[in-house]
């Protein structure tokens, strides 16, 4: 049983990224495939991001830090959270500017790069949130 409050964060950082990850695939590459490629990689972090962030939420909020619900704090967590949405949203119309639409691989690998650079801050910001 995971015992510290930044290893469980990890577990289910990792978890919700696996979520985030299949739904973004999910998406990306078989639902909605008929949208403009100008706005689909867009379309696919923003929906799954939301979904994302609700679980990653419902995780931390009962079993990260044990806390009672609070849509302040649901509030406050997709707060902090969409600081992760831009960064993505920006990367992705750079990289697509560039490059094009990325292929199932690339996607992929990039996706768990932003996620792990910015996850240790996300933690600390966490951390105030659900202090209270």
């Amino acid at each position: 049983m995971i015992r510290n409050q930044f290893s469980k964060s990890i577990f289910s950082g990792g978890l919700v990224y696996v979520f985030s990850i299949l739904i973004g695939n999910i998406l990306q590459f078989y639902l909605l495939l008929n949208v403009n490629e100008d706005f689909r990689t867009d379309l696919t972090v923003t929906i799954s991001f939301t979904l994302s962030v609700l679980l990653n939420f419902f995780i931390h909020n009962k079993y990260v830090f044990m806390k009672k619900f609070s849509f302040r704090k649901l509030f406050n967590f997709y707060i902090t959270n969409s600081a992760d949405l831009f960064i993505h949203v920006i990367f992705w119309n750079v990289f697509e500017n560039f490059y094009g639409s990325p292929n199932i691989l690339i996607f992929n690998i990039l996706s768990a790069s932003l996620v792990l650079t910015i996850y240790p801050v996300k933690y600390l910001i966490y951390k105030t949130i659900f202090r209270n």
